[in-house]
């Protein structure tokens, strides 16, 4: 058993920041932190995905529907489906579990660290993310073995 210790607890950040949990072959774990008024840099993933708001206030939206999601919230998106939180009226943390993990179907798009949006068309489209390397670096432990959660 592994406890997650950081997972979805809110951090104060600058801008958009996605932090990796837990990884296993069907599935990732991870935080994502949007400060208020910032931008969500995301694109579709290859992967499906449940957010689990623990903190914050924003809106998540898709090209089919628009929801307000604040601490509590829990939200299904399908792979390849277009969304963004948007909105973002207070500090928001979201919990994110990737099935199966994060990049695993492929080089789809994801979460990104730092990324600006471009204007298309008159509405905000997130700019491209360079997919995440696969594995882990040489001489690192894999992420779900990092000392991030106590072993029980």
């Amino acid at each position: 058993m592994i406890v997650l210790t950081a997972a979805g607890v809110p951090r104060r950040h600058q801008e958009a920041l996605y932090e990796e949990q837990l990884r296993v072959a069907d599935l990732s774990v991870g935080t994502f932190h949007i400060p208020a008024g910032g931008r969500d840099p995301q694109q579709p993933h290859t992967e499906d995905e449940i957010y689990v708001v623990t903190g914050g206030a924003a809106r998540l939206w898709t090209p089919t529907q628009v929801v307000d999601v604040r601490a509590g919230s829990v939200v299904f998106v399908p792979a390849g489906e277009q969304h963004r939180f948007v909105d973002v009226t207070a500090d928001l943390t979201v919990l994110v579990i990737f099935g199966p993990a994060e990049h695993s179907r492929g080089d789809g798009v994801g979460l990104e660290q730092t990324a600006g949006l471009e204007q298309s068309a008159g509405r905000e489209e997130p700019a491209r993310r360079e997919p995440a390397g696969q594995g882990e670096p040489a001489g690192q432990e894999p992420a779900d073995r990092q000392g991030i959660g106590e072993r029980r």
